[in-house]
């Protein structure tokens, strides 16, 4: 038996890891209120910051079907004499004729008759964001 662990109570790893990172968030959030002045909110981002974030992520959602649309992947197929007509030439010759399943083109194609996912639409959120956020910063 674990000398440390006598008794009727024990602990499991995964509470002492918990109760670990509470400590080490409380200290955090000291070492903030400390260093930037009385209150916690002076650390979160400004409104007009999380604007651009969120500006940011609305463009990149919105922006991608229009993108693919504009490339030639289209909901009733690859339009003619288009980017994406070029693009899949080159890769059916490449590959001796076909284009490969789960290749660049095919995988544009499907998103652009389909739409994106939601988990893809919240990548693209997420990534559209720290985009906004970060020029904002500049």
């Amino acid at each position: 038996m674990n000398p440390s662990f006598q008794g009727t109570y024990r602990v499991s790893y995964l509470q002492l890891s918990i109760l670990r990172v509470q400590r080490l968030f409380k200290r955090t959030a000291q070492r903030i209120i400390l260093n930037r002045g009385t209150c916690l909110l002076s650390a979160l981002p400004s409104p007009a910051k999380a604007a651009a974030a969120v500006v940011g992520g609305a463009l990149f959602v919105g922006a991608v079907p229009v993108a693919l649309g504009a490339m030639g992947f289209t909901g009733a197929g690859i339009a003619a004499s288009s980017l994406a007509a070029k693009m899949m030439s080159s890769a059916a010759i490449a590959n001796g004729g076909g284009v490969a399943a789960g290749s660049l083109v095919a995988t544009l194609q499907s998103v652009g008759a389909t739409e994106l996912s939601t988990s893809s639409n919240i990548i693209l959120g997420s990534a559209g964001s720290a985009l906004g956020a970060w020029l904002w910063d500049r």
